[in-house]
């Protein structure tokens, strides 16, 4: 039997027999007596309480000149609960949107609920787990964990599907990344005291060969991985403290490979839970931070190597090949009005020397915070530490364009000039921002040097001060993107009104945008209307309509006139209950 195998099961066992418990010991509850309950589980939970809420949204879409962009009807579900008894604490979620046919995409469910008592909590279905950065990094699993904290130890678990298998669709209109089905497994154990903090860290990951076809379009191969950490804190002094982490990791690029037979030690198997092929690669992560708090500042000094080999399949994307060297420092002044937090320093990569080129580059942040009067505000923001993110194609939060990438930002910055007008308590406000963003596109989880794209966005928007259940507001937007060389600008200026009716029972808005687009190919004009209304039928229930009307006006066949309309109705119900209280007596 394969050890990977055999670590899974007796990750899943454990798991089973806590969820066996949880469920055991909830029931047994419920069937005693009042006056064993309140002994075992106090006076505070003699009730069971029940709150959450309940989204009901349904989408229509109408459109003509164009391809739709939508289904012409889709429904969608959300729901969240939080039951408390008997001092289980057990939050539970669920998500669902049926299939969407015009591009091809798949329904879904989410659902998970958390249930915690004392020391434990339990995962189940849909959830997501932190075990570390460097090995599964908060991503969501559809499985089961379980974590205990019994004093100052902490011990935690799971396993579970971290990516579902998606075929590759020649026919679908918008690109999709096939995938293998990939399951997962992670335990965590550690001790924390007041002063000093030990974790180790366990991951595991593996690709099912057989859940999908092979690829026509991309060279998609299944993985394999195992990953385990080392965290460590420790306070030195009462203003002087370090954390500091290592993860070595083992990578099968091909799952499919033939197996290496030559025998390897601990640190390439990890005592048999993990088998080497031929496309095996290895790695290690360091990272440590000394941290200094003095009064009214902070200093810290931080270093980050990650080697080429290191990989890890618990997280969406992971840089790999760089040595980071930095220091950050932290101050106000001028009675707190202006805070100043800045962190630079040296990145550099290809430390290996495997490739011919290699470089070195300064890296830094910046984030400048002023408050000269109760007026005004003032925000600066710069950084050109790399970091992932999903960008929308267009930058445009006035255009239904829901197409998104996964984006590796390298440089960014903003502005922000804010302006407080009228009375205390009947304040309009006046603000400006200017923001820019580099980055480069993640295809295959590889950064692509070639598909680079540049955001430059810049706004003035005015909102007034509400009088009489009224407001309004005006706004100016410019914005210029640059993706694949294709250069495009907009400039957008928009009108908002919103007004409430029958004690704030309703409240209504509109807006009104006009969108100047200009490419290299052709220029056209794009009005959006957008009407909206939300009604609370009572504390617990309201209805919401939104609709929004686009028509652009093409100047040449390559950017035709088309109109389209997007329509949402919503139903929302919240509520907090008491489903059954427990009566003192006599005997308690």
């Amino acid at each position: 039997m394969n050890s990977s195998c055999s670590a899974r099961g007796l990750i899943a066992m454990l798991l089973s027999y806590s969820s066996i418990f949880a469920v055991v010991l909830f029931l047994s509850s419920s069937e005693i007596s009042a006056q064993d309950i309140i002994p075992k589980f106090g006076k505070e939970h003699r009730s069971l309480k029940i709150s959450g809420g309940l989204r009901l949204m349904t989408d229509l879409y109408a459109y003509s000149g164009i391809d739709p962009r939508r289904d012409p009807f889709q429904f969608r579900a959300q729901a969240r609960l939080n039951l408390n008894a008997f001092g289980v604490n057990a939050p539970f979620t669920f998500n669902f949107s049926e299939g969407n046919q015009t591009f091809n995409l798949p329904s879904y469910t989410f659902t998970g609920i958390s249930p915690t008592y004392k020391i434990a909590t339990v995962h189940l279905g849909d959830r997501s787990m932190l075990l570390s950065k460097y090995t599964l990094g908060n991503i969501t699993f559809r499985g089961a964990g379980l974590e205990l904290r019994p004093g100052k130890f902490y011990v935690a678990g799971m396993y579970g599907r971290l990516r579902r298998a998606v075929a590759e669709d020649l026919d679908a209109r918008q690109s999709l990344d096939a995938s293998y089905k990939r399951m997962g497994y992670g335990v965590k154990a550690g001790y924390q005291g007041e002063k000093s903090k030990l974790t180790l860290i366990l991951f595991g990951a593996k690709d099912d060969e057989t859940s999908i076809e092979n690829p026509v379009n991309i060279p998609l191969t299944p993985n394999a991985n195992v990953v385990a950490s080392v965290q460590g804190y420790q306070q030195i002094t009462k203003k002087i403290n370090a954390n500091i982490e290592w993860a070595h990791s083992l990578f099968n690029r091909d799952t499919r490979a033939i197996a290496l037979t030559e025998q390897m030690g601990f640190g390439k198997t990890y005592g048999g839970l993990f088998t080497p092929n031929a496309s095996f690669q290895a790695g290690d992560a360091f990272n440590t931070k000394v941290s200094y708090f003095g009064k009214n500042f902070g200093l810290n000094l931080g270093y980050e190597r990650i080697s080429r080999g290191f990989r890890t399949l618990g997280a969406i994307f992971f840089n790999n090949d760089l040595e980071n060297t930095t220091a950050g420092f932290t101050k106000s002044f001028l009675d707190n009005k202006l805070s100043l937090a800045i962190n630079a320093g040296v990145e550099r990569t290809n430390l290996d020397e495997f490739v011919a080129e290699k470089t070195a580059r300064i890296i830094g942040s910046a984030n400048v915070n002023y408050i000269p009067s109760v007026n005004w505000n003032y925000a600066f923001q710069y950084s050109n530490f790399q970091n992932s993110t999903k960008l929308r194609a267009t930058n445009n939060l006035e255009l239904f364009v829901d197409s998104v990438f996964l984006a590796q930002v390298t440089q960014s910055s903003s502005f922000t000039a804010t302006h407080m007008m009228g009375a205390k308590g009947d304040e309009g406000s006046l603000t400006g921002l200017i923001s820019f963003q580099n980055a480069n596109s993640i295809i295959e989880d590889e950064i692509s040097q070639t598909q680079t794209s540049n955001f430059w966005y810049g706004s003035l928007m005015y909102r007034s001060a509400r009088k009489e259940n009224f407001s309004w507001g005006a706004s100016l937007s410019a914005n210029q993107s640059t993706f694949d060389d294709i250069s495009t600008s907009y400039i957008t200026p928009s009108f908002l009104v919103d007004r409430s009716f029958f004690k704030e029972r309703l409240i209504a808005n509109a807006q009104l945008s006009a969108n100047y687009v200009s490419q290299e190919i052709a220029n056209t004009l794009l009005l959006n209307f957008g009407l909206g209304a939300t009604y609370e039928i009572n504390d617990d229930n309201a209805i919401s309509f939104s609709s929004n009307i686009i028509q652009q006006f093409g100047n040449k066949d390559v950017l035709k006139g088309f109109f389209e309309s997007y329509i949402n109705l919503t139903y929302a119900y919240k509520f907090k209950k008491e489903a059954f209280k427990k009566k003192e007596t006599e005997s308690l």
